[in-house]
């Protein structure tokens, strides 16, 4: 039996690739041609690239749905048994005449794709046929592995469900063997001098690796809550005046401009570093080294790229959630600092400083959490599935 991972957002699907190649399955990656950059395998385990097998798609964005004949796409998947897919696989699949077997959506994969409004005249037909084969495609996914969100989502996932089952499981978003601590200790000499030298004059360092996107409108699931953080650490700075703290943020997101701007209104530019945006294996290293992720302060999530690769490292999570949309549908959630505004983290900061060792205790079980949840448990549920294929074959 031959499965097929399409698509290769955040990195996620290498994850899957390499948790699979560990249980022998025949597993291919099969990678769009217009992955961003940054999501490059080589960026998870360098020192593997060579000996990871993976097949380069001749498709893969939104205007080869007009221009690629389904033939095509039926061709480069027609020998595979299982197709699980991410971004506009099930798009490409019901052009082909096929559906995915399983749909694991990182976000705007459905709720941008799904959506046509009207636009610069030269993208306006790109996007009809997007948003017609991303819908008709969604409605024919046999399983979406969708762990519960919010009602942005969930409205949508009701609209475009179709007769599908919904695997609610965590994700295994990390291959956490890629990083241990042999292997993170390369990149430290020659790219991360500067956050080490952080790392040494501080006494709490902070880190937020999600995108700067903040003040938007209230249905933009891309809000990070960004400002939330910023005014939360001026608040704990003006309290704290002995304390030598650092926040850590990566220099890119639609509101940088307006993140540098209020980060000089707030005093706060000896306080916030803005880091050149790295690949995950140097982000990793830098979860590592750190006290505190940041996550998100707008809307409420329990299944995104920071939150679980910070529980992989075992570091403890400052975000927000709302634990009455989750608690009822999971036997236990990861234990996180939970943030409703700037003066619950000058709260929580004060504390930390009180008692480290509890936060570092709750790391550990987040991690404890993420391989029972995500790893575990749900590469069981991929096995069964796997091994009902083969009976009906």
């Amino acid at each position: 039996m031959k499965v097929a991972l399409i698509g290769n957002m955040n990195n996620n699907f290498y994850s899957f690739f390499r948790y699979f190649k560990d249980l022998k399955i025949d597993v291919e990656l099969l990678i769009f041609k217009n992955e961003p950059k940054i999501f490059n395998i080589k960026n998870d385990e360098p020192d593997k690239i060579s000996k990871i097998k993976i097949k380069k798609l001749s498709w893969g964005d939104r205007f080869d749905l007009i221009k690629i004949p389904k033939i095509k796409i039926y061709n480069d998947l027609k020998k595979y048994d299982v197709l699980i897919g991410c971004g506009l696989s099930p798009a490409f699949c019901y052009k082909a005449g096929l559906h995915l077997d399983i749909f694991v959506p990182y976000g705007s994969d459905i709720y941008y794709f799904t959506k046509f409004n009207l636009t610069y005249p030269k993208n306006l037909l790109s996007l009809f046929y997007t948003s017609y084969y991303q819908k008709k495609g969604l409605k024919q996914c046999k399983i979406w592995h969708m762990p519960l969100t919010n009602h942005l989502y969930e409205d949508v996932f009701s609209r475009y469900r179709g007769k599908a089952k919904r695997w609610i499981d965590g994700i295994p978003y990390v291959y956490h063997k890629a990083y241990k601590k042999k292997i993170i200790k390369k990149t430290t000499k020659t790219i991360l001098k500067k956050f080490l030298n952080i790392r040494k004059k501080n006494k709490i360092v902070l880190f937020s690796p999600s995108r700067l996107v903040w003040g938007r409108n209230k249905n933009d699931p891309n809000d990070k809550g960004t400002d939330v953080l910023l005014k939360g650490i001026k608040i704990f700075k003006e309290k704290n005046l002995s304390t030598p703290i650092s926040l850590i943020l990566m220099n890119y997101g639609t509101d940088l401009i307006k993140t540098k701007a209020l980060i000089e209104k707030l005093d706060l530019k000896k306080e916030v570093i803005l880091l050149k945006r790295q690949p995950r294996i140097n982000i990793l290293y830098m979860m590592k080294q750190s006290d505190i992720i940041c996550s998100q302060f707008k809307h409420s999530w329990l299944s995104y790229g920071v939150v679980f690769e910070a529980l992989a490292m075992s570091k403890i999570v400052m975000t927000y959630r709302n634990d009455n949309l989750y608690k009822k549908k999971y036997k236990t959630l990861y234990p996180i600092i939970n943030i409703n505004g700037p003066q619950k983290i000058n709260q929580c900061l004060s504390k930390y400083i009180k008692n480290k060792k509890k936060y570092v205790e709750m790391g550990k079980e987040g991690e404890k959490w993420y391989m029972k949840y995500c790893v575990k448990q749900t590469l069981k549920k991929y096995i069964s599935y796997f091994n009902d294929i083969k009976k009906n074959k």
